[in-house]
């Protein structure tokens, strides 16, 4: 079976850790990247995060591109993303489970709810993020998809955030809290008021056993949920 995890340091014949990440751009799994980073301290070492849709994340492992594949989806909605995993004879393990929250300009009219719900965003837009060749939403956004939301933007580029959310009164979906340091004190996280659920899980390749640097970065996973982070 292909591995990736090592390569050879040119020159000197000493070996050099190659890890390699692909997940879906949520802020909670690049601040644990971040993390393990710091943690890990070996002066060899190639760490890699690729954020990329969802089927580009079950791509990147079951082509050896990446040694872990991080994904985020729906509970009740994960039939299309499993069937994915399937394609590619990808084994998928569940972590943990969050609580949807959503993102709003701070001067949106409700930046200042306890919570919110579908109802109340009806009349606003939804901004989310589309995969390559209009395919569907990410299951992240998936909570919407069943006819909640009268208005939808969809971007390919992340950048375009920030205009839509002030100037149109748009919002998005978070997983997490979305840090604010991450934000410049522009958006705020509302808790959702539905009874959603979104679960984060990893795939593999068959047999694949964890390396130090794997049960590393989902340890820290782990660690970060239970933590609220």
């Amino acid at each position: 079976m292909p591995r990736i995890k090592y390569e050879t340091a040119a020159g000197d014949g000493l070996e050099q850790t190659r890890f390699c990440v692909s997940a879906q751009p949520c802020p909670f799994l690049a601040n644990a990247f971040a993390e393990l980073v710091l943690r890990f301290g070996r002066e060899r070492c190639e760490l890699l995060l690729n954020e990329a849709q969802t089927r580009q994340v079950v791509e990147d492992v079951g082509n050896y591109v990446s040694d872990l594949g991080v994904l985020c989806f729906r509970r009740g909605g994960e039939c299309g993303l499993r069937e994915c995993v399937r394609q590619y004879g990808l084994e998928f393990h569940q972590l943990f489970t969050l609580a949807p929250r959503i993102l709003l300009w701070r001067e949106h009219p409700l930046a200042g709810c306890e919570s919110v719900t579908f109802q109340a965003l009806r009349p606003y837009p939804m901004v989310c993020f589309g995969e390559e060749g209009g395919r569907s939403p990410d299951p992240v956004e998936e909570l919407f998809a069943c006819g909640a939301v009268d208005k939808r933007i969809t971007l390919g580029d992340r950048a375009a955030l920030l205009p839509l959310m002030s100037g149109l009164g748009g919002y998005a979906l978070s997983t997490d809290g979305f840090p604010q340091s991450l934000l410049d004190d522009s958006l705020v996280s509302v808790p959702l008021a539905e009874e959603e659920t979104m679960c984060v899980g990893y795939v593999l390749n068959p047999g694949q056993e964890l390396s130090r640097l794997e049960e590393l970065f989902i340890g820290i996973l782990m660690r970060r949920s239970a933590a609220g982070d």
